[in-house]
């Protein structure tokens, strides 16, 4: 086992107990209610450090993504044959795989245009080419793309 499953798993554990509690809450409280119990409960812990446990393969995040998408059937009163798509819409959120796309980009712009955002250890994270070198180019406002020494860990 890798560590990226380690923390699915972890996250799958706790929210495999919300699908007797949904079924339940779904007759008692109004949907606006149950939203907000959905985010307050699973999607803060999908969303949390997603940008790091969502870097595995997607084998991995399969069953997560499975449960939440039984979760928003489940909180929606939907049955098993309605599209995910309408699911994640009518909730105004994503899958796991573009929450996870989502969150790198929107790290990535803050590191590039908000830095002060961020604690110290990443707001040098990504290097711009004027800040390698002083060549006036094209592209000395782009991100350095900084090339591996050796072959290792490519595909």
């Amino acid at each position: 086992m890798n560590k990226w499953t380690d923390q699915i798993n972890h996250i799958y554990k706790k929210l495999i107990k919300y699908c007797s509690i949904f079924y339940k809450l779904r007759r008692i409280l109004p949907l606006k209610v149950l939203k907000q119990v959905y985010f307050a409960f699973v999607h803060s812990n999908i969303l949390y450090a997603v940008e790091i446990y969502a870097n595995t393969h997607k084998s991995h995040l399969d069953k997560l993504m499975k449960l939440n998408n039984k979760l928003l059937r489940i909180i929606q009163d939907k049955p098993k044959r309605t599209h995910i798509i309408e699911l994640y819409e009518n909730y105004s959120t994503l899958p796991v795989i573009l929450l996870h796309q989502q969150n790198l980009i929107l790290f990535a712009h803050n590191i590039l245009h908000c830095p002060y955002k961020l604690p110290d250890l990443f707001r040098h994270y990504l290097d711009k080419n004027d800040d390698i070198h002083s060549h006036n180019t094209r592209l000395k406002d782009s991100v350095h793309l900084y090339r591996p020494n050796t072959e290792f860990g490519q595909t």
